[in-house]
Parts: C-alpha cells; sequence; structure tokens
C-alpha cells in the first residue's frame, strides 16, 4: 500500500499495510475486522492507525445492511466514525 500525501513529512509517497479478517457466522451474516497503517517508512513522524469493525446482514440476495464503526489515530488526534449503509438493488 502506498500513498501520496501533499504535506506529509518527506513530502513524498508513504508505505503502510492493510490486515483483516472476516468470519460468517452464520447464513446472511457476518463480521469483519480490520487495521490500517499508513506511515512508513519513518513511522515516527506522523503515522496514522485506523481499526475498523463491520457486522453485515443479507436478508436476501437484493438488499444487505452494514453497521461500521472506525477509530482512528493519527497525527492530528482521535476519531471515531460510525455509519449505517442500506444497499438495496
Amino acid at each position: 500500500l502506498y500513498v501520496y500525501r501533499k504535506g506529509s513529512p518527506t513530502n513524498e509517497r508513504e508505505g503502510g499495510w492493510v490486515t483483516s479478517l472476516e468470519w460468517e457466522f452464520s447464513p446472511r451474516w457476518w463480521a469483519q475486522a480490520r487495521f490500517d497503517f499508513v506511515g512508513l517508512p519513518i513511522p515516527d513522524t506522523g503515522a496514522r492507525r485506523r481499526w475498523t469493525a463491520l457486522f453485515a446482514h443479507a436478508p436476501n440476495s437484493n438488499a444487505m445492511v452494514r453497521f461500521q464503526y472506525d477509530y482512528s489515530v493519527e497525527p492530528t488526534g482521535i476519531s471515531h466514525r460510525g455509519q449505517v449503509q442500506l444497499i438495496v438493488g
């Protein structure tokens, strides 16, 4: 994973990594956990970390509801974000 971020400490591309785990604990229900890290090769100068938890349910093949929560740690501070998404198609 590489990102070009204007204003980064080196003003060049930064590297990072992502890992995730998904578990279908019942038919049409699943949970997912994800961790993102951006700030390589110099993690001490503004690294960003984000933890994400997601729960989803697909009652049929045409609809899905997702609940997502993000916890981010950035040089500017800590943020919390929640999202509910209804997909119909």
